[in-house]
């Protein structure tokens, strides 16, 4: 099993010490400095913050445990996110873009933008029953989208889409607490609602999404205005 984090981790002047695997799915990362002689190797680090940056993307643990793993609630930013005009959707050029892992899971760690990086429709053309994965913005999340992403970051992307009404609501501990389901717009920081991609059970032309206060409402498909934070997945090997 390897991360690029792993790598990662040597490039900036560690070594792994040794990587582990809890009953939750959360990986332990031991590291070392090689700076140190081998009798002073087991010498922990006493920092409480600590940022590395791997190929683009700069990691920041909001709080560096003694054995050090990959947690939810971890924080990185991507140094420059840029992914060209297509179709409807206009040019992204951002820098420092937050990415929070909102899950840690056996088969690797789902990660959430923590902020709305911009406003588009599901579909203008939706047809009720349609699947996500094939309308206008469920494309462009896999394609266009997720190609520029792995540009950004250099790691391979998995399900690049949004998140599920049942994610957000229920399942992800990370979202029980109500200011993590509150997100803010990328160019002027006000906060404002974003979407799933579950359609309504009342009305499958309708689709979940959060409120700008963190609550459950829904909203046509077609409609524009809509905040697009996107999910994706980076699996182990």
């Amino acid at each position: 099993m390897k991360w690029e984090l792993i790598k990662a981790i040597e490039e900036q002047g560690y070594k792994l010490a040794g990587l582990s695997e809890n009953g939750m799915g959360m990986i332990n990362i031991a590291i070392e400095s090689n700076k140190v002689s081998e009798k002073d190797s087991n010498i922990e680090v006493e920092e409480s913050e600590k940022a590395m940056t791997f190929q683009g993307v700069k990691w920041a643990s909001k709080n560096l445990e003694a054995d050090k793993y990959v947690k939810v609630g971890d924080r990185f930013y991507i140094e420059k996110l840029t992914v060209k005009a297509t179709g409807s959707f206009e040019k992204i050029n951002l820098e420092n873009v937050p990415v929070i892992a909102v899950d840690v899971r056996k088969d690797g760690v789902l990660f959430n933008f923590e902020n709305i990086l911009f406003r588009h429709c599901i579909d203008d053309d939706y047809e009720e029953g349609g699947n996500f994965e094939e309308t206008e913005l469920g494309v462009y999340l896999k394609d266009a989208f997720k190609n520029a992403l792995e540009k950004a970051i250099c790691v391979g992307v998995y399900d690049c889409s949004l998140l599920t009404k049942e994610q957000v609501f229920e399942d992800l501990e990370y979202f029980k607490s109500r200011k993590n389901r509150i997100k803010v717009l990328s160019d002027d920081s006000d906060t404002w609602w974003w979407w799933t991609k579950s359609p309504s059970a009342s009305n499958s032309a309708i689709f979940c999404n959060v409120t700008g206060i963190g609550h459950g409402n829904g909203n046509t498909a077609g409609y524009s205005g809509g905040g697009v934070a996107p999910a994706f997945l980076i699996t182990r090997d």
